[in-house]
């Protein structure tokens, strides 16, 4: 099966920007109300389950002590362990659900692992749009702005293969091919 990027690009992004703007009141009061500060979006997608949520990270989640009490787990890329995991999963991302749901093979030459890979790729791209940062920069959220230069730094962008086929941040797949895109004129 082939994959229209750009289209899957549109659609993750579209329900991005329909979710924040409805849900522009709790993020405010989330930005405003979390004491300790919120650090990270992350974008959650399961297709194979019909699933999109976002969630955030509050500075405090970086870790948990384990059951035992014997040492600390790191949980900052963990999105189901973090206290505003699934802040966002009110109807406002159907489409992305519905979408993303529609092209994850059930069956057939593309493996789902691959799929998922080109739907966490654009997903990642999406939450990365310059628009995205400001929008959440004007709801009350520190260094959103992100600039496609090293160090990121600042407020953290995240969209994980919860499988870990791939055990990296998408989004910082795609910041580092936007800078050597950047510096070397081509794809890489």
């Amino acid at each position: 099966m082939e994959y229209d990027f750009n289209q899957c690009r549109d659609v993750l992004y579209g329900g991005l920007i329909k979710s924040l703007g409805a849900n522009a009141d709790r993020l405010r009061s989330l930005a405003k109300n979390d004491s300790y500060g919120v650090n990270a979006l992350s974008y959650d997608i399961l297709p194979w389950h019909s699933f999109a949520a976002l969630s955030f990270r509050a500075t405090t989640d970086d870790y948990i002590m384990s059951h035992s009490g014997d040492y600390k787990l790191d949980i900052r890329y963990s999105p189901a362990d973090w206290k505003y995991c699934e802040f966002i999963d009110n109807g406002t991302l159907d489409q992305v659900r519905e979408y993303t749901a529609s092209i994850y093979p059930q069956s057939g030459g593309t493996t789902g692992q691959e799929a998922l890979h080109v739907i966490l790729l654009a997903a990642a791209d999406a939450l990365l749009d310059d628009e995205i940062g400001r929008l959440l920069h004007e709801y009350g959220f520190d260094d959103t702005i992100r600039r496609d230069k090293v160090p990121w730094g600042g407020f953290e962008y995240v969209v994980l293969d919860v499988d870990k086929a791939f055990k990296a941040n998408y989004c910082e797949i795609v910041l580092a091919n936007r800078v050597a895109n950047r510096l070397l004129g081509r794809v890489v």
